[in-house]
């Protein structure tokens, strides 16, 4: 840990001009292994970044297990996207599965990195109900989420249904696409509706 290189891969739209709405999407366990469900992004218009975390748990496995580490690692990722690239602002969406999902909604109802909405794919907290202080800090909000969950996920599932009830009491409009006998996973037709997500996050701008 104490030599790895905090990597971020990046993917820029080929027809879109410039400034870039872009979609910081955190790995449950590998950036580059998930890459493929997040790429559906760059066609329609999206630049897609995704920080791999510095914190080695194997070989080729990287977590977000240090909390406060990766609270601040994720922002400076952010910020260095900004800083190399055209980027709106005004249009950013954080997402991630797994614990990625977990800390991309920690980020933005924090306000870390400013984000207009949410994709969350089997998001992980250890307990949503920690949440709480926050949303009672930084709310109302206005933004929107789509979150992604299957039945058969034990534990997940029933942090997406938590987030689903919990984040519109605070100005959160929310989207819960369940998935029956999905188990902790991506769904198989996740890429093909990821457009009309961010589209759906969008729409209150």
């Amino acid at each position: 840990m104490a030599n790895a290189v905090p990597v971020i891969k990046t993917f820029k739209p080929e027809r879109q001009l410039p400034p870039y709405p872009l979609l910081l999407a955190l790995h449950s366990a590998n950036a580059k292994a998930e890459a493929d469900h997040w790429i559906a992004s760059i066609s329609h218009g999206w630049f897609l970044g995704l920080p791999q975390s510095s914190q080695v748990f194997s070989p080729g496995v990287f977590t977000w297990n240090d909390w406060d580490w990766a609270l601040q690692e994720v922002p400076q990722r952010y910020a260095t996207i900004c800083a190399e690239h055209t980027i709106d602002t005004g249009r950013v969406v954080l997402a991630g599965f797994s614990i990625g999902g977990g800390l991309a909604a920690w980020l933005g109802l924090s306000r870390l990195i400013p984000a207009r909405g949410l994709v969350l794919v089997g998001p992980f907290l250890s307990n949503p109900d920690h949440l709480l202080p926050i949303l009672e800090k930084n709310g109302p909000y206005n933004l929107r989420a789509y979150i992604v969950a299957g039945t058969r996920d034990r534990y997940c599932y029933g942090v997406a249904q938590q987030l689903a009830k919990m984040l519109p009491n605070y100005g959160i409009e929310c989207k819960l696409d369940v998935y029956a006998d999905l188990e902790h996973q991506f769904p198989l037709d996740f890429e093909s509706k990821l457009p009309d997500a961010l589209d759906y996050i969008l729409l209150g701008i």
